[in-house]
């Protein structure tokens, strides 16, 4: 019956975006809500971009509807769980409502990546006020137990980061959304498989939301939208919400899947890589690292030739595959050989695109020249 229940967040909350959404695309045409196309946009016309408001009320009423029908049926929060799952769920909801709000600012009116940095910030330290966080790297480079201090500055470290890198990587259609629906997914099915169904009604109430914008974004014509910042700043948010959680759980002999940093890092290799690698090749270039440019992965798929389609199936396939390497090899090469791995397999990936770039640059110069 837990199991029905989890699975009836994520059909609910698909409902009510595919209920929702029509009327948004409206409204957005009406009022003249349009990301308007630029130098460096990777779309040609004026698409509505108020996809991802959606994604918090949707979650949020699947979620509490379906978590009151369990408590009606007999079937809610076990008593040792209930205490700290509330202080959990109320911080987060106030780190939901202000990064929400911050998003939905941005999407009107535009707002200064300062102010949005310092919204990011204070969001992360409202999962320290619910006790969210990183407080052991399981053995990576041989450390255990964090000291407290760390252990809160690397969580704000790491929020910010992964909602910037959903962010950043929200370039072309399907993209952030698809990334994001397999890293929902997988800890969705973890929670569900260890009996954490609080939890992974929360994934799947997201991922409800994120599959139906996903085909408008993917497929829509008369329909398409973008999700704006306010859906990648959710989305990022709420991915450090359940990675954080998970790496918590699996601190205890209870759960104990073997490098559980590694593995929730894994479900977001591909942005988290991108967004330090631009940020890096930025400052190298005397850059602000909040400047926007076309130096992402994306866009390095896009001048090899392929269409947004296939960039953006390419790069969920191998975030797919990334997970799925991890979870296996983690238990063999351990941690610390692990995460070292991870980036020589995210450089050679950068280095292979940017010699075939330059190889299909060459041939074109040729051509010309003969």
């Amino acid at each position: 019956m837990l199991q029905l229940f989890s699975l009836l967040a994520l059909v609910l909350s698909a409902y009510l975006s595919f209920l929702v959404i029509p009327r948004l695309v409206f409204v957005s045409v009406k009022r003249r809500l349009f990301d308007v196309p630029n130098s460096r946009s990777s779309h040609t016309r004026a698409v509505p971009r108020l996809g991802g408001i959606i994604f918090l009320p949707c979650m949020m009423f699947s979620y509490a509807f379906v978590l009151g029908l369990r408590e009606l049926n007999g079937v809610g929060v076990a008593t040792e769980l209930r205490e700290s799952l509330l202080l959990e769920m109320l911080f987060l909801i106030c780190g939901l409502t202000t990064i929400y709000g911050i998003g939905v600012l941005d999407d009107l009116r535009g707002v200064s990546f300062r102010k949005k940095f310092v919204a990011q910030i204070l969001a992360a330290i409202f999962f320290l006020f619910g006790d969210i966080h990183i407080d052991n790297l399981h053995g990576i480079f041989g450390i255990y137990e964090l000291p407290v201090a760390v252990s809160y500055v690397l969580t704000i470290f790491i929020t910010v980061l992964i909602i910037n890198a959903i962010n950043l990587i929200d370039g072309i259609d399907g993209l952030a959304s698809g990334l994001s629906s397999v890293a929902l997914a997988v800890y969705g099915f973890w929670f569900l498989s260890a009996g954490l169904y609080a939890y992974a009604m929360l994934a799947f109430s997201l991922l409800g939301s994120v599959m139906i914008f996903f085909l408008y974004n993917v497929f829509g014509k008369r329909m398409k939208l973008f999700m704006g910042d306010t859906g990648s700043l959710i989305l990022g948010y709420c991915l450090a919400f359940l990675a954080i959680r998970f790496c918590q759980l699996n601190a205890t002999p209870e759960f104990g899947v073997v490098g559980a940093p590694i593995v929730a890092f894994s479900t977001l290799f591909i942005p988290i890589f991108d967004v330090f690698r631009v940020f890096i090749v930025r400052i190298k270039h005397g850059k602000s690292p909040f400047l926007p440019d076309k130096n992402h992965i994306h866009h390095k798929l896009l001048a090899l030739g392929m269409s947004h389609r296939q960039a953006m199936l390419t790069l969920v396939i191998a975030s797919s595959m990334f997970i799925i390497l991890n979870w296996f090899l983690v238990k063999i090469l351990g941690e610390t050989v692990m995460f070292l791995f991870d980036i020589f397999l995210g450089l050679c990936l950068v280095y292979g695109l940017q010699r075939f770039i330059v190889d299909k640059e060459r041939k074109l110069v040729k051509r010309e020249v003969r």
